[in-house]
């Protein structure tokens, strides 16, 4: 039996058996509608990254430089220079951690920017919930690799074959969980992850500018060559991702 409105949902016309399995009705999260042409894409400055950098490797010199002139017998001196080196080098550089986050996830076009999962997420939102407590432990999963997997989508849509980085991304944040990794060796795995989500949008922007997608599908995604898909619902990834 047909649907008088041409279309027959799943069940329709159809005896109905109280026990079975209830059947899913349209996606379980948002997913971006499939590309008809390649990606308008302009990547943000790359030169907050550096600015991070700058102010970590200052800090620590400073830090460095305080405890020498401590050791030489100016120890006040010396304590209060260590400890701004030290505040700058891993409280500092957070200030352009944040920005770059918000520019990051602002130059993704609104449609593109959604997580594995699904789940939108704002530039706003990005550097806002960061500063919930214990929720941003959470958070920083979501905002670090739901960017690199709406940048790994839109290249792979535009025949870019740059990777954004999302495992760099997972590894930094386990390190934030381990003791002595998460000031000695997080700080440089964030920059590490910058520096590729930062390579991967500027090889966007280049592949966008080209019109390198025009008629490609997204590869990856069980596209049908010459033609775009649209994503898997629930987002870029299924049902695995954050």
């Amino acid at each position: 039996m047909s649907s008088p409105y041409g279309y027959s949902p799943p069940g329709y016309g159809q005896s109905h058996n109280p026990y079975a399995a209830p059947q899913a009705f349209g996606p379980p999260g948002y997913s971006p509608q499939a590309p008809q042409s390649p990606i308008a894409y302009r990547a943000h400055g790359g030169g907050l990254k550096w600015a991070y950098l700058a102010t970590l490797l200052g800090g620590i010199a400073v830090g460095i430089l305080g405890g020498i002139i401590a050791a030489a017998g100016e120890e006040d001196v010396g304590a209060a220079i260590a400890v701004l080196g030290l505040l700058a080098a891993f409280f500092g550089r957070l200030v352009f951690a944040l920005i770059w986050l918000f520019v990051a996830w602002d130059a993704v076009p609104v449609d593109y920017r959604v997580t594995s999962s699904g789940r939108r997420v704002s530039p706003g939102e990005a550097v806002g919930f960061m500063f919930i407590p214990f929720f941003n432990l959470y958070w920083m999963f979501v905002a670090s690799g739901g960017l690199a997997d709406a940048l790994d989508y839109m290249s792979r849509s535009s025949g870019s074959h740059r990777q954004a980085g999302k495992g760099t991304s997972l590894a930094a944040c386990i390190c934030q969980f381990i003791p002595y990794l998460n000031f000695l060796v997080a700080p440089f795995v964030w920059f590490a992850f910058m520096f590729q989500i930062d390579g991967a949008a500027k090889a966007l922007e280049q592949a966008s500018a080209a019109g390198a997608g025009a008629g490609a599908g997204p590869q990856g995604f069980g596209a049908p060559a010459g033609a775009y898909g649209a994503p898997p619902a629930g987002g870029y990834g299924g049902a695995g991702g954050y």
